[in-house]
């Protein structure tokens, strides 16, 4: 069997769950270090399928967060003044990661 990628992890409950760290240079946009997000099955190749949708998803928000273009800022819903200062903020993304 083939060995799954760092973003995918399998639950002591055989649950699969998508899982990717934050970036230290935007880390200050996130309430957390990483974002973690059951896939809801057991089956490894529909969890390969689900988590790859979500990785473009996060891929993207994330290039967005580091060029601070005002739609990544919106999706998070965070202010330019906000943007600019030290404090966390909670990721909702499409409704798929909350905090």
């Amino acid at each position: 069997m083939s060995k799954a990628p760092s973003y995918l992890l399998l639950s002591r409950h055989s649950v699969w769950y998508f899982r990717i760290v934050v970036p230290d240079a935007i880390r200050t946009l996130f309430a957390k270090r990483e974002l973690r997000r059951s896939l809801q099955t057991k089956c490894k190749r529909e969890a390969l399928i689900r988590s790859r949708e979500l990785l473009g998803q996060v891929q993207a928000l994330f290039a967005e967060a580091f060029q601070g273009k005002r739609s990544c800022l919106d999706r998070l819903g965070i202010s330019e003044g906000q943007y600019n200062s030290d404090s966390s903020f909670s990721l909702v993304l499409c409704g798929i990661f909350s905090s």
